[in-house]
């Protein structure tokens, strides 16, 4: 479905970054624009202010004590309270003749509780936007008891959000259908929190016209409801998986000391470092094959590698003693996309490591067998004209990485924690995809890394950061080899 002006106007973020909010929430009140099908400020009336003439009937009343914006806010604070608005010009996700339609639902809502009357795990606190009082729930919306974000849509989808969000706080929430991808997504604070898988929408699962449709019924929702806003277009980006490297391309590593060197050592002395990366191994019958290596004669600051299928992280100091090894507990397949993250910080003691496969949101954490632990790197080594090998040769030139790799990211002055999520999806999507890092690299960290290696075939391996050139070594394969298209 083409993008019209309307889409233009709301999806100023086509490609979203996971790890920072899909959305900027609003910080005024909702405006009444063509896409505004009802709009209701709450402010002590239960006017709407869009474009049907949707009013609410309301055993709730409007509080002027904990609002949102304006004057007044909806009260649901009593058993039974509700806002529901009549049949007459009803609007769904589907319209008259069971034909889906782009769709929006969106709202504030503050919680005292969210220990309330939901019916199950779906069935959630706040919002039965199509349904009626007689006990046909056709979709429920809110966060949870346990505060995710929820969707229940009868006989058609359940599903979850893995955000636990809390109560004395006012929260936006949103729920959208998309018909150009038949999903529906939910959005809370401005972050995408669950995207179904394609749904068929007709009159037989989501009516047009019930006798009432509610917007928070009876008993759900133990709070405050302020600013509703339905609309007929997606008011909120779609998520679309973005490109890596801005191309999709890789390199093919064969074992024949292929790889990326970088020109000049990483930073001296005790500066932490971040390694990011996709990769995608062929052989694993060599015991060992080398994925970063700054080769500093058996006195690794960073080094990470492949040992029989198990990802390897090494850490000496300047006596050569280890200061963090951690290893993968579960072997690493052949012929599939990983992608590894890694930081460590020498002065603190810090580090973090985490891989994940294409297309599943779960990273697993590298677990530790020794250390992590303070650590100070031979200045005299880390100084000298070494160089830093990325997908490459390993230590001495011996063992060789075999398989194919995609966008690589490396800073040797900054530490990220991957034990926060938020930190993991700056590199890696809450649904298992690259995330697109900039044409520098600069979008995880706002400053372009030492060492960002992507881009289409013509450039790929061309360091677009701020560390120096690279040499490259290794064949450019098309789009299709790397993360992001058909494996």
């Amino acid at each position: 479905m083409p993008l019209g002006a309307s889409r233009i106007n709301f999806l100023s973020k086509q490609i979203a970054v996971p790890a920072v909010p899909d959305y900027t929430v609003p910080t005024s009140a909702f405006t009444n624009d063509f896409n505004t099908v009802a709009l209701y400020h709450l402010d002590n009336n239960d006017n709407d202010s869009g474009t049907s003439g949707l009013n609410f009937t309301t055993s709730g009343g409007f509080t002027s004590g904990t609002t949102k914006f304006g004057t007044h806010a909806g009260d649901l604070t009593q058993t039974g309270d509700y806002f529901q608005y009549s049949t007459s010009g009803a609007y769904g996700p589907v319209d008259g003749q069971g034909n889906p339609r782009d769709y929006t639902l969106e709202c504030f809502v503050y919680y005292d509780s969210l220990t309330g009357a939901a019916q199950s795990t779906y069935l959630s606190n706040l919002m039965q936007p199509l349904g009626n009082q007689a006990g046909y729930s056709f979709i429920w919306f809110g966060l949870g008891t346990d505060g995710k974000l929820k969707l229940s849509h009868y006989n058609v989808v359940n599903i979850s959000g893995t955000t636990v969000y809390g109560t004395g706080a006012w929260h936006h929430v949103a729920l959208t259908y998309d018909t150009s991808d038949n999903k529906y997504r939910g959005y809370c604070d401005g972050k995408l929190e669950f995207t179904t898988n394609a749904v068929t929408l007709n009159s037989a699962n989501t009516p047009e016209y019930m006798q009432t449709y509610g917007i928070a019924n009876a008993g759900d929702t133990d709070g405050y409801i302020d600013e509703i806003r339905i609309s007929n277009a997606v008011r909120y980006p779609t998520y679309t998986a973005p490109t890596v490297g801005q191309g999709r391309n890789s390199i093919e590593l064969n074992g024949s000391n292929n790889g990326f060197y970088k020109s000049s050592p990483i930073s001296p002395n005790s500066t932490p470092w971040t390694f990011a990366g996709w990769f995608n191994t062929d052989d694993h019958t060599k015991s060992q094959q080398w994925i970063i290596e700054d080769f500093q004669n058996g006195k690794p600051p960073c080094q990470i590698s492949l040992e029989n299928n198990f990802i390897n992280i090494l850490v000496k100091d300047s006596s050569n003693n280890t200061k963090w090894q951690a290893r993968e507990s579960g072997a690493i397949s052949s012929n599939t996309w990983h992608c590894l993250l890694a930081s460590y910080n020498p002065s603190t003691g810090a580090a973090s490591a985490y891989v994940g496969t294409l297309g599943n949101g779960t990273m697993n954490a590298i677990t530790n067998f020794t250390g992590p632990a303070t650590a100070t790197f031979d200045t005299a080594m880390y100084d000298s004209a070494k160089s830093l090998g990325i997908w490459t040769r390993g230590y001495n030139g011996s063992i060789d990485f075999d398989g194919t790799v995609s966008d690589t990211w490396f800073d040797g002055n900054t530490y990220i924690d991957f034990t926060s999520s938020s930190n993991r999806e700056k590199f890696f999507s809450s649904s298992g995809l690259p995330v697109d890092l900039g044409t520098d690299g600069s979008t995880p960290t706002g400053s372009s890394p030492d060492l960002f290696l992507s881009g289409p075939a013509s450039s790929y391996g061309t360091n677009k950061g701020s560390g120096g050139s690279v040499t490259t070594y290794g064949t450019i394969v098309d789009d299709n080899d790397a993360p992001g298209n058909p494996l």
